[in-house]
């Protein structure tokens, strides 16, 4: 696939969908395209990766950005676990929804095999015993609320990590294909569900 020069914290992204299908990984809500972050395009890194066009479209929801990203094994890499807290965040997916729109939520699902690294979400940044932390095993699929919890991840390992990270649009198919894949909802209620592959 074809990977721009730009990364974002250590982080590279080779884009699959986009607003607009090109390959540069501008987020959708860019300057001239304030719209909300669904109705994804494919680009032409889609025909490179058909297995994983093929799980998306398996879904069956509304998607918007699809991409891969690649953390790379160099020093930003091994960083204590409070120093990726302090990188808690929360996204603005939702940010140019219209009123009555479905809410926007992300899915992972963690391509390489880094049980020593964790996705890190808290309710409340400011207060540990809200933190969650979910290994990121191979397989591993997790839908969260990227607008609602705050969130992070700890990566100390000195090889790359990949995963595929996209937008679906909340709707009776996603619940659907939720319950058919056996997911389970732990204490963050509606903002997380995770599964196993």
């Amino acid at each position: 696939m074809t990977w721009p020069d730009s990364e974002s914290f250590g982080i590279h992204f080779a884009s699959i969908a986009s607003f607009d299908g090109q390959l540069d990984v501008r987020p959708f809500g860019t300057a001239g395209h304030e719209a909300p972050e669904k109705n994804g395009k494919w680009t032409e890194n889609a025909q490179r990766c058909p297995k994983i066009c093929e799980w998306v479209r398996s879904i069956g929801g509304n998607f918007g950005t699809v991409r891969v990203l690649k953390k790379s094994n160099d020093i930003r890499n091994l960083r204590p676990i409070e120093t990726a807290r302090s990188l808690y965040h929360r996204d603005t997916t939702n940010l140019y929804n219209s009123p009555g729109d479905s809410w926007i939520v992300r899915l992972l699902l963690h391509l390489s095999h880094n049980p020593e690294s964790y996705l890190l979400t808290r309710t409340n940044r400011d207060d540990s015993s809200t933190e969650c932390r979910i290994p990121l095993t191979q397989g591993v699929r997790i839908l969260f609320d990227a607008d609602q919890l705050w969130h992070t991840v700890w990566h100390p390992g000195a090889t790359p990590r990949y995963a595929l990270l996209l937008s679906l649009e909340s709707s009776p198919r996603i619940n659907e294909w939720l319950n058919q894949q056996g997911w389970s909802v732990p204490d963050h209620g509606r903002s997380m569900a995770t599964a196993n592959k």
